[in-house]
Parts: structure tokens; sequence; C-alpha cells
């Protein structure tokens, strides 16, 4: 994180919380970071931050989806699971997923709701 005369408050809290919830270092977090993929929250990880991170900055979170950010945790003895559904070729019928970067949750904060990707339904809360 580069902070300047033109980092909001706001910015910092949120950075300051990824890195607390995640154990990550300011300086490795940039706006582009991918909850998932960068920084290692997903299943009943992901569900526990957006909880905490709707309470901490007093959020409104309806619509927000919570399975098209976060994998479900499940268990997968061995990889048996993995390897059965690359020989059978499945596909998952769910929509695609989308990791939430840490300009989405600064966003988020500035505006005080979530507002959805062009291509989520809202969901009724």
């Amino acid at each position: 994180m580069d902070i300047d005369t033109k980092t909001k408050p706001e910015e910092i809290e949120v950075f300051k919380f990824i890195a607390d919830f995640t154990g990550s270092k300011l300086f490795e977090l940039k706006p582009e970071s991918r909850l998932s993929a960068d920084l290692g929250v997903d299943g009943d990880d992901g569900d526990d931050f957006i909880t905490a991170f709707v309470d901490k900055f007093n959020l409104d979170y309806s619509g927000f989806d919570l399975a098209r950010h976060f994998n479900d945790e499940g268990v997968d003895f061995f990889g048996i699971t993995y390897i059965l559904r690359r020989a059978l070729r499945y596909r998952s019928k769910t929509k695609s997923r989308i990791d939430l970067t840490v300009q989405d949750l600064i966003d988020w904060v500035e505006r005080g709701y979530w507002l959805p990707y062009p291509d989520e339904k809202l969901i009724d809360a």
C-alpha cells in the first residue's frame, strides 16, 4: 500500500483491516490484490471475513451473494473429487466466481452498500 496525501482515511482503514485479517503486510497490499487468489481468503474464511468487514464498517450487504465470491469449504480427501471431475469432464452449473479485490472493498465502504456487478442478480434480503 502506498500512502500519500491523496489517500483517504477510509482507504487506510480498509487496508489495515485486510492486513490484520489475512496476516499480510500493509506494503504487500495493492488495490488490485484479490482476496481469494492473492490473500487466501476463501470458504468459511470468506464468510468470516465478510461478516467482520460488514460489522466493522457498518455496511449494507443486501444483494451481496457470498457464494458468488467464495468457494464452499468442502472436503476433498486426497484430491479424489478433483480427479473424478476432471476424468468425467464435469462442469459446474453455478455461475463463475468473481474474486473480490481490495478496490472492490474500498468502493463498498465509500458507498456504504454493495453494488452488484452488471451480471449479478439482486437477491432478496
